[in-house]
């Protein structure tokens, strides 16, 4: 968890087996308030066991300025909570 970069929000819908889908990612901007991006498609999806904790690590391509980038976000089961592991 040391290289995680920060905690974000993430609109998600649920696939055939219940499980979350990131669509919408939000990183809060400071002052300006929260900058939303799209996800385009999700290229990986690994379950992981970290320090005791179930977690889904999400490959995602992002358009970013017209650009498409491949992001690392992680999801803890047990905390409902997202973080941004690797842009």
């Amino acid at each position: 968890m040391d290289d995680e970069l920060l905690e974000i929000i993430v609109f998600t819908r649920k696939d055939s087996a219940g499980l979350p889908i990131p669509e919408i990612i939000f990183i809060n901007a400071g002052i300006e308030g929260p900058s939303q991006y799209q996800v385009e498609r999700i290229i990986r999806r690994d379950n992981e066991i970290i320090k005791g904790k179930k977690t889904t690590m999400f490959t995602c391509l992002v358009k970013l300025e017209n650009k498409k980038h491949t992001w690392d976000i992680r999801y803890y089961h047990d905390d409902d909570r997202w973080v941004l592991h690797r842009a």
